[in-house]
């Protein structure tokens, strides 16, 4: 019962974060130490999994992004990357200038994969490839990326793992007003 309370608190949680109208809190941010806390909180679930998680060639640069959104993208794909690997396993995390403006952070996992059929419906709501999932985690990572006027990519087949890159702006929008 309370597994079922606690998602029943995740759902909810999700579903204020869709219809909130907040002030968000844009600044510049280290991208290696973002990418660092975030491996480093998404360790501590790794353990348990047989788990190891990697960051290779992470560039020293900046990001002009909102930290506590920014945080629960990577978190969440963290966090289906190693569900996806029931039996443990190794999970890579760069990142790299994409252009003079963009950077790249990819996230490679050896989990179980996806079919093209599956791909295709990823971030629709209420679709989801868990048993217990609600569909809504990766709808809203779509709708971070978006709002950060970026964008993310899948590639993945059946037991050959999955490849996940988010493509982010690095510097300050220019002001219109």
């Amino acid at each position: 019962m309370l597994a079922e309370f606690h998602q029943l608190e995740s759902i909810l949680r999700e579903f204020v974060f869709l219809t909130q109208q907040r002030s968000h809190q844009f600044e510049s941010q280290n991208l290696a130490q973002l990418l660092r806390s975030v491996t480093q909180v998404a360790q501590e679930e790794a353990p348990a999994h047989q788990m190891v998680l990697e960051i290779d060639d992470v560039e020293e640069t900046c990001l002009w992004c909102d930290q506590s959104q920014i945080r629960q993208v990577f978190i969440h794909l963290l966090s289906n990357a190693v569900e996806s690997m029931p039996d443990g396993g190794t999970i890579r995390i760069r990142a790299l200038r994409s252009g003079h403006d963009q950077v790249m952070i990819q996230i490679v996992d050896k989990g179980c994969g996806m079919s093209e059929e599956r791909l295709k419906r990823l971030g629709e709501p209420f679709y989801s490839t868990k048993e217990k999932g609600t569909g809504l985690g990766l709808m809203i990572t779509y709708k971070i990326i978006q709002y950060h006027d970026g964008y993310i990519h899948f590639s993945s087949a059946p037991n050959q793992g999955t490849k996940v890159e988010v493509y982010l702006p690095l510097n300050r929008p220019t002001d219109t007003a």
